[in-house]
């Protein structure tokens, strides 16, 4: 990842949530986000908690079975 923030449609894609899940992960606390405009429109997910969110539900192949 390189951009500090991503929009949340871009979040969306990167962990294979629907725009709704993004939005349940941030009220839940799993991801974090910034208004880089407040008054306006355009949560900003933060890289870092998309990483930390990531690692925490990375499993191995092993956990698969096969």
């Amino acid at each position: 990842m390189s951009k500090l923030l991503y929009r949340i449609d871009e979040v969306s894609k990167m962990i294979a949530r629907s725009r709704s899940g993004v939005y349940e992960l941030l009220k839940r606390g799993e991801l974090m986000a910034h208004n880089p405009n407040p008054g306006r429109k355009g949560l900003r997910v933060t890289a870092e908690s998309i990483n930390v969110y990531l690692e925490k539900h990375k499993i191995s192949i092993d956990e698969f079975g096969t």
